[in-house]
């Protein structure tokens, strides 16, 4: 992986997080940390990195979007449990239904 790759990824991670940035501003009910936001850039960042990283050896179109799919996943996982604790809530649910 080449330095114009992360750097790359590094804008792009900035540039998404304008948004919450920005929603900040415009109202009260986008309430963030900054916590939040480190939270946010290691979770996006790192995600666009390991794509980049297992993409970038990948031989096939399949593979890439395999990993994309994978990536995606444990993105959205980890997001929805750091957000609401969806993961863990699904989790306690399911446990209690089928055991």
């Amino acid at each position: 992986m080449n330095h114009k790759t992360i750097l790359r990824l590094l804008f792009i991670t900035l540039a998404l997080l304008l948004i919450p940035a920005a929603g900040m501003l415009l109202s009260d009910e986008w309430n963030w940390g900054p916590f939040d936001f480190v939270f946010a850039f290691v979770l996006l960042f790192g995600s666009g990195f390991v794509y980049a990283f297992f993409a970038g050896r990948a031989a096939t179109r399949g593979k890439r979007i395999a990993i994309g799919t994978a990536v995606a996943v444990v993105f959205l996982a980890i997001w929805t449990e750091a957000a609401v604790g969806a993961v863990s809530q699904l989790i306690d649910f399911l446990l209690v239904s089928l055991g």
